[in-house]
C-alpha cells in the first residue's frame, strides 16, 4: 500500500514537471506585478479538467492527460499485485503437509 502510494506521488510529481515543461505556465504564472508566481489553483485545476471538458481527451493530446496517468498506472499496479498474489498462490501449493502421528 505505501509502495504504492509513493509511486502515485512520484507519477503526479513526474506529470506535473513534463506538463509545466512542455506546456508551460500551469504551476508558475507571472502575477500582475510580472513576478513569477506558485499557484496551486492552477495545477488542481488542469490536473481535474479533463473530468468536465473533453478538449484533453483528443488523441493528441492523451500525453496531457492526468486521468489517463493515473489509468494506466492503476492498471499496471493492479497487473502488478494481481501476479505477485498469483505467484504466492502457486508457492503454496508446491508444499505438501503431512502429519505425523
Amino acid at each position: 500500500m505505501i509502495v504504492e502510494l509513493v509511486g502515485f506521488l512520484f507519477l503526479t510529481f513526474f506529470f506535473v514537471i513534463y506538463t509545466e515543461h512542455d506546456i508551460g505556465n500551469i504551476v508558475f504564472r507571472q502575477d500582475s506585478l510580472g513576478k513569477i508566481v506558485f499557484t496551486f489553483h492552477g495545477l488542481l485545476s488542469y490536473l481535474i479538467d479533463p473530468l468536465t471538458n473533453s478538449f484533453l481527451w483528443n488523441w493528441e493530446l492523451l500525453r496531457y492527460n492526468y486521468i489517463v496517468w493515473i489509468t494506466i498506472y492503476s492498471f499496471i499496479v493492479y497487473l502488478y499485485n494481481a501476479r505477485d498474489i498469483q505467484n504466492k498462490i502457486i508457492i503454496s501449493n508446491n508444499y505438501t503437509f503431512t502429519s505425523v502421528l
